[in-house]
């Protein structure tokens, strides 16, 4: 596989990452905040009440003091934000690089592309018996495709197609 297929060179090709998975993050984030200071102002509101005298005044006191813990579980979210602007795609002449794993075009024994039409998704299979998982949603659309060419140059492609032909016309 160190071979280059169609006898070219490549210089580096980066892909960076997608703002759509971190910005669902964070309005996760900001929907665990919000709801959680308004429980958390009006905790004095409600006051205990025992379930078995009144269901709706406890669940009420329940609702407000349970929903005061969420502004702390949104560092959840957060760190998902953080995680998808890490992400970072990389290809040459030597490899691959995946969020700082560096993989070896000898390394990779195929690529499996039936699920990119649907769904965006390349498997490169790995000669250890591992696959590694590529997302077009992940990364910047016109970037992951500079980095689709050169895996297509480097890499034999078993099953499925990368790109549609002319006379197909799926959105």
């Amino acid at each position: 596989m160190s071979d280059n297929v169609t006898g070219t060179t490549t210089g580096l090709v980066r892909a960076g990452p997608a703002t759509d998975p971190a910005v669902r993050c964070l309005i996760w984030a900001a929907m665990l905040i919000g709801f959680g200071v308004w429980c958390w102002m009006d905790l004095s509101k409600f006051p205990y009440a025992s379930p078995s005298k009144d269901i709706n005044a406890f669940s009420k006191w329940a609702t407000n003091h349970v929903g005061a813990v969420l502004p702390p579980l949104a560092l959840w979210p957060l760190a998902g934000a953080i995680r998808h602007l890490r992400r970072r795609l990389a290809a040459d002449d030597a490899g691959l690089e995946v969020d700082g794993r560096r993989i070896q075009w000898d390394d990779v024994a195929q690529l499996d592309a039936s699920r990119f039409q649907s769904k965006g998704l390349l498997t490169l299979r790995l000669k250890d018996q591992s696959d590694l998982v590529l997302d077009a949603w992940h990364y910047r659309r016109d970037e992951f495709k500079q980095v689709v060419r050169v895996l297509e140059q480097k890499v034999p492609l078993v099953v499925g197609r990368v790109h549609q032909p002319a006379n197909d016309r799926r959105v």
